[in-house]
């Protein structure tokens, strides 16, 4: 289970109720969107604003920085995981190590879908993205466009969903 608590062992004085609700929702969402593919995460149940997955034991990041067994096909497996997502539309930013795992049959799965932008609609509010721990919001904050209250991804992901990356 990967709990989606209003505050858990690690307080974060920025999530609210609603701001968990909506990553919950976002999460849910996006695990159905994504529910056929060969990396998305195995769900048992989803219940009380928790989501239950099959668990292997250990994220890339602890391959990486605990056991030093990263599997060798990760390169590959993760660019598969990205140019799947790119043929539908989307994209998860959250690319970071603790967001991906191995099964036991050395499939590459992937958790974390609450930041997936969508390739037709690549908007999110900067109230929420101002609260979001991810890569793009060093890509925001770089560009200082948090003036408006809504952040358009399209740049970005016209880059990533049409460009270079995808090509």
């Amino acid at each position: 289970c990967y709990p989606c608590a209003y505050q858990s062992e690690q307080p974060r004085d920025s999530y609210s109720q609603a701001f968990v609700s909506n990553m919950f929702n976002r999460e849910v969402k996006y695990l159905n969107v994504f529910k056929d593919m060969p990396w998305a995460p195995e769900v048992l149940d989803i219940t009380d604003h928790k989501i239950f997955i099959r668990w292997y034991g250990k994220t890339c990041n602890d391959s990486i920085y605990k056991d030093h067994d990263l599997n060798p096909n990760w390169y590959t497996d993760l660019e598969q995981i990205i140019l799947d997502q790119v043929a539908t539309g989307y994209l998860k930013c959250t690319l970071y190590p603790h967001s991906h795992y191995y099964d036991n049959a050395g499939t590459m799965r992937t958790i974390d879908f609450y930041a997936t932008i969508e390739k037709d609609n690549p908007f999110l509010t900067s109230r929420i993205l101002k609260k979001m721990p991810f890569f793009l919001k060093q890509y925001i904050v770089e560009e200082k466009r948090w003036e408006s209250p809504v952040m358009c991804f399209e740049r970005f992901s016209s880059w990533i969903l049409g460009g270079e990356i995808a090509a």
